[in-house]
């Protein structure tokens, strides 16, 4: 896709509506210079990047939005947007690659448009955007309604072949646990990781708990790679552990 048919799509500036003050006097909207930055030494191409996206927050709810091209060679740049109502913002600012994947981003809070004119804002750093994870699971059965499985816990693990770091706390929910969707505000079924860092060697594993709170069943994936900005989904298989009672080692 190319950029211009990109910023067709997305780089959609949401007009203000014109506010008044004592006496009826038109309050004019103002505008953002953007100043973005990769840091002392990385450019955009580099990081394989090629287009900026800067967005206007008030809360969560976005309120303008600009892009700008983002140069081979270039370590800085700016994005402007107009036609915003004075106030006070915060301001994020992504890279994307070409296939419109936001892998660094940057945020600044508390920035202040003033009345009738342009501001600029402060260099805003990009860093490697963190990556999501949703896990959710299958048990023995089908349904936990049914199952002797009564929790289940969830852990992450970096370096999984060789050090086998815990990457974070374990997450541990009922079996038919839900997270809320942070993107549809909607309840999933599983868990969910946020603020995850990329990582080439990465291994699920849960256990499915009955309920004296012991290990009676198990799932893992497959080795995996998360990449940074990534927002990734993956179910787990559960299968009872050997013994009578069963017993997970």
């Amino acid at each position: 896709m190319s950029l211009i048919n990109r910023f067709a799509r997305t780089a959609l500036v949401f007009s203000s509506p014109v506010l008044f003050a004592c006496g009826d006097d038109a309050v004019k909207p103002g505008g953002l210079v953007v100043h973005w930055t990769h840091g002392a030494t990385a450019t955009c191409g580099t990081r394989g990047v090629d287009a900026i996206e800067a967005r206007v927050l008030k809360g969560t709810e976005l309120i303008a939005t600009g892009n700008a091209d983002c140069a081979t060679d270039a370590r800085t740049g700016t994005v402007a947007i107009a036609d915003i109502n004075p106030g006070s913002y915060t301001i994020q600012v992504e890279a994307m690659q070409p296939d419109d994947k936001g892998t660094y981003i940057g945020t600044l809070e508390r920035q202040s448009v003033s009345e009738g004119k342009n501001t600029d804002t402060p260099d805003i750093t990009l860093a490697q955007k963190p990556a999501t994870l949703a896990v959710d699971w299958s048990v023995p059965g089908g349904k936990c309604s049914s199952s002797s499985i009564k929790e289940v816990e969830v852990t992450i693990y970096y370096n999984a072949g060789t050090t086998s770091d815990v990457n974070g706390a374990p997450q541990k929910v009922v079996c038919d646990g839900t997270y809320k969707d942070p993107v549809s505000g909607t309840d999933k079924a599983g868990v969910y990781f946020s603020n995850l860092l990329p990582e080439d060697d990465v291994v699920i594993v849960a256990y499915g708990l009955d309920a004296a709170k012991k290990k009676i069943a198990r799932g893992e994936t497959t080795s995996f790679a998360i990449t940074a900005g990534d927002s990734l989904s993956k179910v787990l298989t559960l299968e009872t552990c050997a013994g009578d009672p069963p017993a997970c080692n």
